[in-house]
C-alpha cells in the first residue's frame, strides 16, 4: 500500500486555501488607508484636546475657520493680540505643529470636504470651524464616504 495523498484530498486543501485567500485579500489591501484613518482620526481627537484645553484657559474656543496642515507653518513669535487667538491656538495648544501622524503622503480623493479655504481634494489637513455655540473639527477619511468629525455644541 502506497503513503501519500490521493488527488482528492489534495484538490480540497488547495480548494480551501483558495476560499481562505479570496476572503483575506480585500481586508489586506485596504489595510493602509484603514492606518492612515486610524491616524487622522487619533489626530482630530488630539485637536479636540487642545480646543477644549484652550478654553478651559481662554473661557471660550479658539475663534475663525482655519485649516491645520502640515505643509503650512505659522509664525510664532510669542505676542499675540486678541484678534490672533488662532495663531496663539496653533503655536501655544498644538506646539505649532499641527498632528502630523499619517497625514503627510496620502492619496487624493475625490469627495470634496466642507468648503472653508482648506485643500479638498487630499486628505492631508484637519478643518477647525467655530459655531455660534461650538466648533466643529474633521478630516476627511480613505474607507467612507464622509468626513471623521468631532462636533461639539
Amino acid at each position: 500500500m502506497k503513503k501519500g495523498f490521493t488527488l482528492i484530498e489534495l484538490l480540497i486543501v488547495v480548494s480551501i486555501i483558495g476560499i481562505l485567500a479570496v476572503a483575506l485579500i480585500p481586508s489586506l489591501t485596504d489595510a493602509p488607508a484603514r492606518a492612515r484613518d486610524a491616524g487622522r482620526k487619533a489626530a482630530v481627537n488630539e485637536v479636540v484636546a487642545a480646543v477644549e484645553s484652550f478654553n478651559i484657559d481662554k473661557g471660550h474656543y479658539p475663534p475663525g475657520n482655519f485649516c491645520l496642515d502640515p505643509e503650512t507653518t505659522t509664525t510664532c513669535d510669542g505676542s499675540y493680540t486678541s484678534t490672533e487667538e488662532a495663531e496663539e491656538f496653533v503655536c501655544e495648544y498644538l506646539n505649532n505643529e499641527p498632528p502630523t501622524s499619517n497625514l503627510v503622503g496620502t492619496t487624493t480623493l475625490t469627495t470634496p470636504a466642507v468648503d472653508s479655504g482648506c485643500i479638498t481634494t487630499t486628505t492631508t489637513y484637519i478643518e477647525y470651524t467655530k459655531g455660534t455655540t461650538g466648533y466643529s473639527v474633521e478630516s476627511l477619511v480613505e474607507t467612507g464616504t464622509s468626513p471623521y468629525q468631532v462636533d461639539r455644541n
